[in-house]
């Protein structure tokens, strides 16, 4: 994912889920900003100005997409099995799916 001058996404030279980990590197330099690991072989998109990580042992998260560093808001188990897909972000609900399939729906909503 791009955002205001950054990429944000998941690293592996061997794609093995415990050697892989979620970056943000400056475009323009090259530099990591910051490196979190336990994230796997998931995907990610970018909504909102947060990113949305679905880990690939299915957790969801929510973090900022911040270069300055790594900065989780929430995170909750929301599906069992494989999880390597992104999340699907439309109106207002996000969709996970795992690899036998099984998907979760979740539907978002702001605080007061």
């Amino acid at each position: 994912m791009f955002h205001n001058g950054h990429l944000y996404g998941i690293h592996s030279l061997d794609h093995i889920p415990k050697n892989s980990s979620l970056r943000c590197v400056d475009l323009l330099t090259s530099q990591v900003k910051w490196e979190r690991d336990g994230v796997g072989l998931g995907g990610l998109i970018l909504a909102d100005h947060r990113l949305l990580i679905q880990t690939d042992k299915g957790e969801l998260v929510v973090a900022e997409a911040t270069p300055e560093a790594y900065k989780e808001i929430g995170r909750a188990k929301i599906l069992d099995g494989n999880c390597w897909n992104a999340p699907v972000l439309c109106e207002g609900r996000i969709y996970c799916r795992n690899h036998r399939g099984d998907i979760v729906c979740l539907v978002l909503r702001r605080s007061p």
